[in-house]
């Protein structure tokens, strides 16, 4: 296995790391490898991307017109007849 070594860590960001390894009841490098383990599993940048073209994908596919303030009026007087 590899070891890393992190320099300049500030004292603060130590402290909390050190005191919610102690009250999970970790040691304090297993909760530094879950805590970097929890940040590189969100998403990145590239599934950004890829939710945004979906999402544009299905608004061309939807094509749905605008719908005015009179649309909008006409269904609410509908819809408490």
């Amino acid at each position: 296995m590899a070891v890393l070594t992190i320099k300049n860590l500030p004292d603060a960001l130590y402290d909390r790391l050190k005191d919610r390894a102690r009250v999970r009841g970790r040691s304090l490098n297993r909760e530094a490898i879950l805590a970097i383990e929890s940040a590189l599993a969100e998403p990145g940048p590239e599934a950004t991307d890829t939710f945004l073209a979906e999402a544009a994908a299905l608004r061309a596919r939807a094509a749905i017109a605008p719908v005015s303030i009179t649309d909008l009026d006409r269904a609410k007087r509908a819809g408490r007849a």
